[in-house]
């Protein structure tokens, strides 16, 4: 898009992401971290991560584009949606690309999400950015998505009220403020990486267990009490068999 990187203008970035990783490797914030109970601490990184990547899929994705020179670019919003997707769901396509996360990176298999589909990382920047970009009207064509749900729920007229005009306007009708929206969006993503962490404890939660089947052979039947004290042995058919020991008289 013409925009030049920030590390190639300042070293303050590369010393930035070089000094702190090294920091945390070396301090033992990373051994207390990871002594943490999984679940509290996957929720943390999940809504922190959720605001984090909600920034790249906002300001260097669609932002990016509606401040664009070229103006074929910023009225494009395939171009918003696609650009978000990059910013927001790039890593989540490299990474497991690349094994950046193993102790040997190469390029020598399959990628998940080339066999199994895109996962949260990639979808889920896809649709931040269309509900950014519906949000602020970035342009005509996101407010086909708010049309159909009113067309369908007609009810939320009286419970959500639209800008006056919002259909059918020239001009951008936001329906909230750029920041708003960016707090409404790095919300609906932490949520949806919450769930995402959340499914796994539910799934197992919810899963019932196998009932122990009973052994069809070598079963017992207990006598009525009164009658008799001794365990009549029951055969593999289930049919009780006669005692032929008779009972001494006394």
């Amino acid at each position: 898009m013409g925009i030049v990187p920030g590390w190639l203008i300042s070293p303050i970035p590369v010393a930035t992401y070089a000094i702190i990783p090294l920091i945390a490797a070396k301090s033992p914030i990373v051994p207390f971290i990871l002594s943490l109970p999984a679940l509290p601490r996957d929720l943390f990184f999940s809504f922190v991560d959720g605001f984090s990547r909600t920034f790249g899929i906002t300001t260097l994705g669609v932002d990016s584009v509606l401040s664009h020179s070229h103006p074929g670019l910023r009225n494009s919003p395939w171009s918003m949606v696609l650009v978000a997707t990059i910013a927001g769901g790039g890593g989540g396509l490299l990474v497991p690309a690349f094994r950046l996360f193993s102790p040997e990176w190469g390029f020598n298999a399959t990628p998940p999400w080339v066999t199994h589909g895109p996962g949260i990382d990639v979808w889920g920047a896809t649709v931040i950015g269309y509900v950014y970009a519906t949000l602020i009207d970035a342009h005509p064509f996101f407010r086909l998505l708010p049309n159909y749900i009113y067309t369908l729920f007609p009810f939320l007229n009286s419970i959500v009220h639209l800008p006056k005009n919002y259909l059918s306007a020239a001009g951008s009708q936001p329906l909230l403020p750029n920041n708003e929206a960016k707090v409404a969006c790095s919300l609906l993503l932490a949520s949806m990486l919450m769930t995402k962490t959340l499914y796994p404890y539910f799934t197992a939660l919810f899963k019932k267990s196998p009932k122990a089947k009973k052994s069809s052979g070598g079963s017992t039947a207990v006598a009525p009490v009164g009658k008799s004290t001794a365990i009549a042995p029951v055969s593999t058919n289930g049919a009780v068999k006669k005692n032929k020991d008779k009972p001494k008289k006394a």
